[in-house]
C-alpha cells in the first residue's frame, strides 16, 4: 500500500492557470480560483434578498469571475489585472477575447462544458410562484 501525503495548509496547491493571447498580441494569465476567491465571487453575485427572482445574478457572476481569476503574469508576485471594483473593465472585453478568457478560465478551475452543463441544474435558481398579499 503507498503511503498518503497530508495535505499541509502552510503550503497550499497553487491553482492552475494559462496565459490567453489576444488577436492583437497583448496577453492575460488565467488563474484558477482559490476556495476564499469562489466563496467571495458566489457572495458578490448573489441577488439581494427583497429580488424575487433569488439566486445569483448570472451576469455578476461571470464578470466577478473574470475580475477574479486575471493576472498580469504567472509568479506568485503576479497582479490581478482588475481590481475588484472593475466590472465594467472586464465587460468591455470584446466578444472574442471574452470567450477566450472564459474558455481558460473553465479550463483552468476544471470546469469543461460537459461539467458546466451538469453543475447547471445545481446552481440555477429555481422560479418560485409569487403571491400577492
Amino acid at each position: 500500500m503507498s503511503e498518503r501525503k497530508i495535505y499541509d495548509p502552510s503550503r497550499p496547491t497553487q491553482p492552475r492557470g494559462e496565459w490567453v493571447d489576444f488577436s492583437d498580441g497583448r496577453s492575460i494569465y488565467v488563474r484558477g480560483l482559490t476556495a476564499a476567491q469562489y466563496a467571495s465571487l458566489k457572495s458578490r453575485a448573489a441577488r439581494s434578498p427583497g429580488d424575487p427572482r433569488g439566486g445569483e445574478d448570472p451576469a455578476a457572476a461571470i464578470l466577478i469571475q473574470i475580475v477574479l481569476s486575471c493576472y498580469d503574469g504567472e509568479g506568485a508576485d503576479a497582479r490581478r489585472i482588475y481590481s475588484d471594483l472593475d466590472l465594467d473593465k472586464a465587460g468591455a472585453l470584446s466578444f472574442d477575447e471574452f470567450l477566450l478568457v472564459m474558455g481558460a478560465v473553465n479550463r483552468v478551475n476544471g470546469m469543461d462544458a460537459t461539467v458546466q452543463e451538469l453543475m447547471r441544474d445545481f446552481t440555477t435558481a429555481r422560479a418560485e410562484r409569487l403571491t400577492s398579499p
